[in-house]
């Protein structure tokens, strides 16, 4: 009984730790999204389990990516001087295992 309720206890914490990494990431926030909102703002929608991806200067323009991923998809997030200028998602590529004989 003890082992089930150890394994019950450990199950249950990993869920909860994914829906809080994943689960800002749903189309009801996707959707409250708009194009010129801070770096504040979005963080404040999403979360912050953001990843810097990108980080430099062109000309006199700072330009910062966010990157967000839930289990499917990965999200790029890309400021100009603050401002969001554009949003992009890539699947998460799946690996399958196949065994040949």
């Amino acid at each position: 009984m003890k082992k089930l309720l150890f394994y019950f206890i450990i199950s249950l914490s990993i869920i909860s730790c994914g829906a809080k990494y994943y689960g800002q990431m749903n189309s009801d926030n996707m959707n409250k999204l708009k194009l010129g909102m801070t770096i504040q703002q979005v963080t404040d929608i999403l979360g912050d389990t953001y990843k810097i991806s990108k980080n430099e200067m062109v000309g006199t323009n700072e330009i910062k990516v966010l990157s967000y991923r839930n289990a499917e998809e990965f999200y790029n997030f890309t400021f100009e001087n603050g401002l969001l200028k554009k949003w992009d998602r890539e699947l998460v590529p799946q690996i399958h295992s196949s065994k040949t004989e």
